[in-house]
């Protein structure tokens, strides 16, 4: 019965001096002591303990202090008020839980590997019919890397099966490069491309590439070892997407 109590909140030593009390009937602190076979001092901190619990209860006679356990229903009352807090605390414990979603989770991926593998893992999780914003400064690097990796068309399938659209901020010197792969080595394959691009001056430009999805953003630096920094953070995703809306809204078509 000890292990019940004590999953009902109890400590070792309430349960124990609970249970002798129980026993005992109403008692000086002597024969409790004898009982639960606890130190004395033990014992009296104990009986205070429980008589906050409201569960034990003292009365003087003869000028002694005698101990006595209150009727066991008010175990059932006590969890009653325990669910009855609870209920109440439960919403802004579920609101705090909410506000903790917003702790970054960083994750760094490295080589031609991980490049892939964060890739993958982003357009399966896209949410259906969704937008991508990329703020890019790596553009025929990321399609030689797409292409070396295995990834590139595997890539797109996915994205255009889930009518994903990208919307891309580049830089004039990479006009070129993205117009040969947007007309010709993907118009047979994949004619409903669902990109858009605009293009700012090339003052602009950026050392890594930005890729904005939903719950995350990755910086790709595009070094002969590329590595994709990943971060999951609601409140970082929204200030980069009114960052790149600025920039989109500043770009040329």
């Amino acid at each position: 019965m000890e292990q019940e109590l004590i999953k009902l909140g109890f400590s070792s030593n309430q349960a124990m001096v609970y249970l002798a009390l129980l026993e005992l009937g109403q008692s000086r602190a002597g024969l409790i002591i004898a009982k639960a076979k606890l130190p004395r001092q033990t014992v009296y901190n104990t009986l205070a303990e429980l008589e906050e619990k409201e569960l034990v209860f003292s009365v003087v006679k003869s000028g002694r202090k005698n101990f006595q356990t209150k009727d066991p229903q008010q175990l059932l009352e006590n969890v009653r008020l325990q669910e009855e807090t609870i209920e109440k605390l439960l919403p802004q414990l579920i609101s705090r839980r909410d506000v903790s979603k917003n702790i970054s989770d960083i994750r760094v991926y490295e080589g031609l590997d991980g490049f892939k593998t964060v890739h993958l893992a982003n357009i399966k999780n896209a949410k259906k019919d969704s937008t991508v914003y990329f703020i890019s400064a790596g553009s025929q690097r990321w399609v030689d890397l797409a292409k070396t990796s295995g990834m590139l068309y595997k890539y797109e399938k996915i994205r255009l099966e889930k009518n994903i659209t990208q919307k891309f901020v580049v830089y004039e010197g990479q006009r070129e490069t993205l117009d040969i792969f947007t007309n010709t080595e993907f118009r047979d394959q994949l004619p409903s491309q669902r990109r858009q691009y605009r293009y700012l001056s090339n003052d602009f430009s950026s050392p890594v590439s930005i890729q904005v999805w939903q719950d995350r953003i990755d910086l790709i630096v595009f070094s002969n070892h590329p590595i994709v920094f990943e971060i999951k953070n609601v409140e970082i995703v929204k200030s980069f997407e009114n960052y790149f809306k600025v920039l989109w809204n500043i770009a040329k078509e």
